[in-house]
């Protein structure tokens, strides 16, 4: 992007207006404020604009950055000195290329196993056979749908699909599960039980075992959920941290900020992810609109609706694309 035409099409158009009405460049660029500001041009970040409108709905709405975005001094917690990293750093795609013309690394669509969320498969055409994504640490940020590139394990670290059970999840704390509504759908058991004795599990062959080196192309869209339940934060007015918990068991929980956490803890809400760092344990996101109250029924047939059509617009593409290919 051309900042430096920007600021000059900013400054013409103060001239052209003259002292009547103040032009003001909203920009997230930091080098491009602070020649702005040089210049003797108004300019402000969107978050500092929205703020200054005093409507709290707007904040929610902002896209939350990367934490290498994000302004250290004013986030103390973000410091890379002061966080762990969890997750590998993804491969740049000059390298995922390369590992792809060697055959290092191999190409396909992440499909999560809708009853184990730690459980997922790439479907891989070079090796002519699905390779299994066991963990989170494994699945390394990536979600349902996405393109991905992927690594085999060494054959001694390849598992049976039947030996996997989400209770031995290692990546997630115990302190962290999710609480919801008893005897409500997402309220439903999230392990699988294993069936015959520990001799006939061990027996189940093992299959080409992977983890993610790299996303190719995301697939985030927006999410039907709710919060997970938590202490209220003391005032009001402030920003809280909380966890969304989508409907789709496939997608993991998103951290986003609020400062409306009192009139969203019993409801249904949309959210979109941002961004999800290495240094954090889950992605970011913000809430994009609120559908209404949980249990309520038109609420939960909204919910569904929109599932429902989200599905059927994946089949219609699929099936448009089989008639394109066999003509």
């Amino acid at each position: 992007m051309n900042t430096t035409a920007i600021r000059v099409a900013t400054q013409w158009y103060q001239n052209h207006l003259g002292g009547a009405v103040k032009v003001l460049l909203i920009t997230n660029d930091q080098e491009n404020k602070r020649k702005a500001s040089e210049e003797g041009i108004l300019a402000e970040t969107v978050e500092s604009y929205v703020k200054s409108l005093d409507q709290p709905d707007l904040l929610d709405l902002l896209v939350r950055p990367a934490s290498e975005d994000v302004d250290m001094e004013e986030v103390e917690d973000l410091r890379p000195s002061k966080r762990k990293v969890i997750y590998s750093e993804h491969k740049p795609m000059s390298e995922i290329t390369s590992g792809l013309h060697r055959g290092i690394y191999h190409q396909g669509k992440l499909r999560v196993n809708r009853y184990n969320p730690f459980e997922a498969y790439v479907g891989s055409e070079s090796i002519g056979d699905e390779i299994i994504i066991y963990g989170r640490s494994n699945m390394n940020r990536a979600f349902d749908g996405d393109i991905e590139a992927a690594e085999l394990l060494p054959q001694d670290q390849w598992q049976g699909v039947s030996s996997l059970s989400i209770a031995h999840e290692e990546d997630e704390d115990e302190d962290e599960d999710v609480h919801l509504a008893p005897n409500s759908a997402d309220d439903a058991p999230r392990t699988i039980p294993q069936q015959g004795s520990s001799e006939q599990v061990n027996a189940v062959p093992s299959r080409p075992s992977g983890r993610i080196v790299g996303i190719i192309k995301r697939n985030w869209h927006s999410y039907c959920g709710s919060l997970e339940p938590m202490p209220m934060p003391a005032g009001s007015g402030g920003i809280a941290h909380a966890l969304f918990v989508s409907k789709d068991r496939r997608i993991p929980k998103i951290r986003i900020q609020t400062r409306q956490v009192e009139n969203l803890l019993d409801k249904r809400i949309i959210v979109d992810v941002d961004s999800w760092d290495c240094q954090s344990r889950y992605p970011s996101g913000h809430c994009v609109r609120t559908i209404g109250e949980i249990g309520d029924r038109d609420t939960e047939s909204e919910v569904w609706n929109i599932g429902f059509c989200t599905i059927s617009l994946f089949v219609s593409i699929v099936g448009k694309i089989s008639i394109i290919i066999s003509h």
